[in-house]
């Protein structure tokens, strides 16, 4: 693929994408399904499409972001965040400033979502805490905000959690509507200058 170079330099420019980030065989099939999808078998007249058509460039995008997430995804960061929204707490149980916590790309939902349940765990009241969720894909936002789940998401070793928070739904499991409504999601790219601009300091950040 002759204009592979440019696609490249595109998603560098796009999404902060580095080469060994993804193989250039995934950068090629995921340009090559687009032109089928766009009618287009020219690979110049691909090319100017995507630079002309902000439609085109996020539908690409979608294409090359793989989403690889589950709930409570490597133990050691929630209990990091554990102990310290504990600790957080405890010294502003009397203050207005809620935790506020990121999580950035949140790709569908199931880091921001632990975060959640971990608060309430914790047994903070949810007017003590924010927590908000951006990604880049629209896709991966719609199912997260959909809250549905299939076994997939849950391949922690410790899944009591499911029992308190799901209910099952055939396949699937379906979040509570407590949870659901703990978390902010917002569609945004991080690298983008304006990101997030004018939002109050965060006291956590999971950036993973």
């Amino acid at each position: 693929m002759q204009i592979l170079p440019q696609i490249e330099h595109f998603l560098r420019d796009a999404i902060g994408l580095k080469r060994d980030t993804i193989s250039a065989s995934g950068v090629m099939g995921a340009v090559r399904e687009r032109m089928r999808d766009c009618g287009i078998v020219d690979e110049t007249r691909y090319l100017r499409e995507l630079y002309e058509s902000p439609q085109e460039q996020e539908a690409l995008i979608e294409r090359i972001v793989i989403p690889e997430t589950w709930f409570f995804r490597d133990e050691q960061p929630f209990n990091v965040m554990r102990d310290y929204v504990r600790n957080a707490w405890a010294a502003r149980r009397e203050q207005a400033a809620p935790i506020r916590v990121l999580s950035t790309p949140c790709s569908t939902g199931e880091e921001p979502y632990s975060i959640v349940m971990t608060l309430l765990d914790q047994g903070i009241p949810p007017e003590h805490w924010r927590v908000d969720a951006c990604d880049i894909s629209r896709a991966a936002l719609a199912k997260a905000q959909a809250g549905r789940y299939s076994r997939h998401s849950f391949r922690s070793r410790d899944l009591a959690f499911r029992e308190r928070f799901f209910r099952p739904d055939h396949e699937h499991f379906v979040l509570d509507e407590a949870v659901r409504k703990g978390v902010h999601f917002a569609q945004g790219n991080i690298i983008d200058p304006d990101f997030l601009q004018g939002q109050p300091c965060y006291d956590l950040i999971f950036f993973r």
